[in-house]
């Protein structure tokens, strides 16, 4: 019985300081949410609470930031085009003035979709369906603060800051943020679903190819040189 207890004990502990696993549909937002419209069952006296949670758990909520995700990846493609044209320091100053102009409103509105997000849902934030994508949403906003507010203080103006490593890191980061349609669309979200299905398969496949052409390639040339 001493044995057994033990043997017990441990297995909760074990279970206890178990690593939680990571449920890659659910964190893509590939399940459908279920705690999506909590918020508007709880009980909370504040009315300004009440106000947000209609505005976050409405449809038309997801729908404006998602088009507003294609916006801004749109701007960023009309950005990088105007700087692969000419130099960075060659841009003048109207056009660099409105893409750090566009920089900024979409920094606002990206902060205080985010900010809604996590006042409304709270600790859920971080563990309803598509927590991967909000974790995201909250590191690029905060990314993207540095670079608007701290990094572009630091250049000599926008000009420059074109040609820096980081300001071209924070926008291919917001170009990835398009993939939230995938939470929308039905069928994004079943291509998705086999993508991340069949990516062990994948990967044991292109091992298997990469051997194969590695002993071919062996025996080639051991039967040339020989």
């Amino acid at each position: 019985p001493l044995e057994e207890g033990n043997k017990a004990q441990g297995s909760a502990g074990a279970r206890k300081f178990a690593m939680p696993r990571v449920n890659p549909h659910k964190a893509l937002g590939l399940v459908p949410s279920v705690t999506r419209r909590e918020p508007l069952k709880r009980q909370n006296s504040w009315r300004v609470y009440q106000c947000c949670a209609q505005v976050v758990c409405n449809p038309y909520f997801d729908w404006f930031f998602l088009i507003l995700n294609f916006l801004s990846a749109a701007i960023i493609g009309i950005e990088t085009e105007v700087i692969a044209r000419r130099l960075p320091d060659d841009l003048p100053k109207d056009e660099s003035f409105g893409f750090f102009f566009s920089d900024i409103c979409f920094l606002v509105l990206f902060l205080v979709e985010s900010s809604l997000r996590l006042g409304v849902y709270g600790q859920q934030f971080f563990r309803m369906s598509g927590w991967g994508w909000n974790l995201f949403d909250l590191i690029l906003v905060t990314l993207q603060f540095i670079n608007v507010v701290i990094v572009r203080q630091l250049m000599d103006g926008p000009q420059s800051l074109n040609s820096t490593y980081y300001p071209r890191m924070v926008s291919l980061l917001r170009t990835l943020k398009v993939g939230r349609i995938m939470e929308k669309v039905d069928h994004f979200r079943l291509l998705w679903s086999c993508v991340v299905h069949s990516f062990p398969s994948f990967l044991f496949a292109f091992m298997l190819v990469a051997l194969m052409k590695y002993m071919m390639a062996n025996y080639i040339v051991q039967a040339i040189t020989a």
